[in-house]
């Protein structure tokens, strides 16, 4: 694959990446919950759960999923589980960031909700499908799809770092 088509297909996955969504709300309230280091894992989390799904994508399995409803309803099924959680979660608890003056830091919870976030979104999926579509070609080796599905995991994961590192230095 030529240098212009990477670096187009990354501009095109940087801009998926920073289209806010339910993704940036998890990393926005893991960071103000739980400090910059939980917003960092919430961000790694998103970017391996976003890779295994570019991975997904690019060889092929989503039209395995999509020729069968049932497989995309069930992660459809999963996905709304894991966002009426979240949104419990922020609904019930009256205070997110204090408990006894200190700040709740769960590093593993942070990296689990990015990583489910992401790989229990289904709109991720077509919407890597959609961009992998038009860069994928017969010719391409394997060692050229893991590099993209690689290229797509470290900017998301870049962005959502970027987000908790700013927004940990705000003052918020």
């Amino acid at each position: 694959m030529k240098f212009e088509s990477y670096l187009t297909m990354s501009i095109i996955c940087l801009l998926g990446a920073i289209t806010p969504g339910p993704s940036l709300a998890i990393v926005i309230r893991n960071t103000i919950a739980g400090g910059l280091k939980q917003g960092v894992f919430t961000g790694i989390g998103h970017g391996i759960g976003l890779t295994i799904y570019a991975f997904i994508a690019i060889m092929g399995l989503t039209s395995i999923i999509f020729a069968d409803s049932y497989i995309l309803e069930i992660i459809k099924f999963f996905g709304i589980i894991v966002l009426l959680k979240i949104s419990f979660e922020l609904i019930l608890k009256k205070e997110l960031t204090k408990e006894n003056n200190k700040i709740k830091i769960d590093n593993r919870k942070g990296f689990n909700d990015g990583l489910l976030i992401s790989f229990l979104n289904p709109k991720i999926m077509i919407f890597l499908t959609a961009v992998f579509s038009q860069f994928l070609s017969s010719e391409l080796e394997f060692n050229d799809k893991i590099f993209m599905a690689t290229i797509a995991g470290i900017i998301d994961a870049g962005w959502y770092v970027f987000v908790a590192i700013s927004l940990s230095s705000s003052g918020i």
